[in-house]
């Protein structure tokens, strides 16, 4: 979600000193106090995508905006962290002002939706931001669907309440996927990544908490939220006011700012993937006729599709052996998208090899694996298939059926 550089981030730290001091005990609310939820619309970024979500707390007092998207870039180890889904994010604190200021400067909505609390439960909650902020307590591992700002600003909400929150459950999507799809489809080259790197498990259905990973998803979800009166609860506890019956999470919705909805980076007059993929596949066929005209085989396109191909099996295999990103597991890609893609080029730069009968099977269960892989895109596999895929999956097949037609040439 909203993710900031280092500078960004030291400027969070340093507006969130005077606001802490030795004792860990905020001071208590004024009576006119107010506990809000700030949804944040995309932005530009890649990181800035799906919005942000971020606990207003206002008195007479104090305004301060509390933010649970903050990371460090320079931190030991970052971009291995990052991969294997091993990243810290920090709480920090600032001035709703300053806060606000930051998104007007990206053009960026902010829709405030006030929670229609007790003078006690707002006291908790506002204890309890506090104490999450501190030093020692700021930093906790993120999570991109389980653990991020959204949900960390819900959960730190519902855990102060004296009864819990019932939400209308319906679900805005059906599937992680294409939750994702919705926040990036202005993004087409950013939306084929994703699809390369996310696996069966973005597509098994959703529960409706996972969906409220997403900022506006969650701020719809507290529109029409009730808060119950907790009726398990003990009447001769001196704890939180019980309700006698429900009422609403949100009290009002206020827009603090408003801005142009957000158009992508890839703009329309490009061409989107799909085509420049399918262009290639031509452009290779074109490659493989010269060929079959010449009676000759061309060792570059082979290094240049299965090494491609080769490297980019490699991350995904990584990822999803490795990484504990929830989403990337179970990726059939790896029929088609794997590491000895690779190991295939380098082994075809030795003519030993290329005319050896070795070569003619790794060929035959290359084209194999690849007829699986396009059957199953197609009808039966759990996951799936950007439309790209096909013309990349097809520009595979065309450079495994080259090489096994002159390897047949030679063999007779």
């Amino acid at each position: 979600m909203k993710t900031k550089s280092i500078f960004a981030a030291a400027l969070w730290l340093l507006c969130l000193l005077p606001l802490h001091p030795a004792d860990p005990q905020a001071p208590s609310l004024e009576e006119d106090a107010n506990i809000s939820l700030l949804t944040c619309s995309p932005g530009e970024a890649v990181w800035a995508h799906y919005g942000h979500s971020a606990v207003r707390v206002r008195d007479a007092r104090m305004d301060i905006c509390f933010n649970y998207g903050i990371f460090d870039f320079d931190a030991p180890h970052f971009l291995w962290r990052f991969i294997t889904g091993q990243t810290d994010y920090i709480l920090g604190a600032s001035r709703t002002a300053a806060f606000l200021r930051e998104y007007q400067a990206e053009g960026r909505t902010v829709v405030e939706q006030t929670l229609n609390l007790t003078l006690g439960e707002k006291e908790a909650v506002w204890q309890a931001l506090w104490r999450n902020s501190l030093p020692e307590n700021r930093t906790y591992r993120y999570n991109f669907i389980y653990d991020n700002c959204a949900t960390r600003a819900r959960l730190i909400i519902e855990h102060q309440l004296a009864g819990p929150v019932a939400y209308d459950s319906t679900r805005v999507f059906p599937t992680l996927r294409q939750a994702i799809r919705h926040y990036t489809r202005p993004h087409p080259w950013t939306w084929m990544g994703i699809c390369l790197l996310l696996g069966s498990e973005a597509d098994r259905p959703a529960s409706f908490s996972e969906l409220l990973f997403a900022p506006d998803v969650m701020q719809q979800a507290f529109a029409s939220a009730r808060i119950l009166p907790d009726v398990l609860a003990d009447d001769s506890c001196d704890c939180l006011p019980l309700r006698q019956s429900a009422e609403p999470l949100v009290a009002k919705t206020a827009l603090l700012l408003d801005s142009e909805p957000v158009v992508g980076n890839d703009s329309p007059a490009r061409p989107g993937p799909a085509l420049v993929c399918w262009v290639v596949l031509a452009a290779l066929a074109l490659v493989c006729y010269g060929e079959y005209r010449q009676r000759r085989a061309i060792l570059l396109p082979d290094l240049i599709v299965f090494g491609l191909f080769g490297l980019a099996g490699l991350i995904i295999a990584f990822l999803a052996f490795f990484s504990v990103h929830p989403l990337v597991h179970g990726n059939w890609l790896l029929l088609w998208l794997h590491p000895l893609q690779l190991c295939l080029a380098v082994a075809l730069c030795f003519g030993r090899f290329r005319r050896s009968a070795l070569c003619r099977c790794w060929l035959w269960l290359q084209a194999i694996l690849c007829a699986v892989a396009l059957a199953g895109g197609l009808f039966f596999l759990p996951q799936y298939y950007h439309p790209a895929f096909y013309p990349l999956l097809l520009c595979l097949m065309l450079r495994l059926a080259c090489r096994l037609y002159f390897s047949r040439r030679r063999s007779a």
